[in-house]
């Protein structure tokens, strides 16, 4: 995966509103679409053109259903 625009949703944990530069934090990215995604991938999360965080992914899961 090269360059890639994805729309998803950050779902912060319980108690966190707000991250601040140079803070830690573990959260979960609902996806619009599925995307080929590994552990230990890092990428960079942008809300236009403003760079929002630098992600290393720890664990990714598939909770898509068909109904």
């Amino acid at each position: 995966l090269r360059t890639a625009s994805i729309t998803g949703s950050i779902i912060l944990p319980e108690g966190v509103s707000v991250a601040m530069p140079g803070d830690s934090l573990e959260f979960r990215v609902d996806l619009v679409q599925e995307s080929p995604l590994n552990e230990g991938l890092k990428f960079i999360m942008r809300e236009g053109t403003l760079t929002i965080g630098a992600v290393l992914l720890l664990s990714c899961f598939n909770l898509w259903f068909l109904f």
